[in-house]
């Protein structure tokens, strides 16, 4: 297993995971976009939760959701690539889709939208 020194409290980094495996090597893969999921489930659940974030806080996590979405993003083609099944592919499909329902989330805590900075 991974290290998870993520970009926000401790989530494993998209980015890492497309860079830590060689091409083509999709061993484990599944496994661990499930552990970023439920990491990034409890993390974000926990810290939405609370009645009063500050905005710098709320910044730094729209910062890491939008790292996360694009690296997301650019292991998609990756996936099919190197041959990942159905299974996987779709488990990083709902995973992106977590992170942009959270961003949105996060957005209406800050009472407007801010633009992605990639």
């Amino acid at each position: 297993m991974m290290e998870t020194n993520g970009p926000l409290l401790g989530v494993m980094n998209l980015r890492q995971l497309a860079t830590f495996r060689p091409e083509g090597c999709c061993v484990g893969l599944l496994d661990d976009l499930r552990r970023i999921h439920n990491a990034a489930r409890q993390l974000f659940h926990g810290v939405l939760g609370q009645r009063f974030i500050d905005p710098a806080t709320l910044e730094k996590m729209l910062w890491s959701l939008d790292r996360q979405i694009e690296a997301g993003q650019d292991l998609q083609p990756q996936l099919v690539h190197c041959g990942a099944s159905e299974e996987t592919q779709a488990e990083l499909a709902d995973l992106i889709a977590y992170f942009q329902a959270v961003r949105r989330t996060v957005e209406g805590r800050l009472g407007a939208p801010v633009a992605r900075r990639l």
